[in-house]
């Protein structure tokens, strides 16, 4: 079928008028696809696994530990480092002001 530019006008006109009811009236929540299982809140991520979570770089997050900023992280065997996701998560909320309350 070979395209008809006046049918792709219309539509594009059409999609146009559509978009801004669509916008408003769909529902903010989505369902997660069949078969999804979130990820573990509790899950330990090493400091590499946390920068790429958070799109940082990972000497970010070791200038941070060392100033004393940053999210929560645990030493379970002295020198290794663990960031629980559920407090990164919890963190990058509070940093966008959309924490939990």
């Amino acid at each position: 079928m070979q395209p008809n530019p006046t049918t792709d006008q219309a539509l594009s006109a059409l999609a146009r008028l559509l978009a801004p009811y669509l916008i408003a009236h769909l529902p903010a929540y989505v369902p997660p696809p069949v078969g999804y299982t979130p990820p573990d809140p509790d899950e330990q991520l090493n400091t590499q696994e946390a920068a790429k979570l958070m799109t940082y770089k990972e000497t970010t997050l070791v200038a941070w530990r060392r100033e004393g900023k940053g999210p929560k992280f645990s030493r379970p065997g002295g020198r290794v480092v663990r960031y629980r996701r559920g407090d990164l998560v919890k963190w990058m909320e509070e940093q966008r002001g959309g924490g939990a309350k």
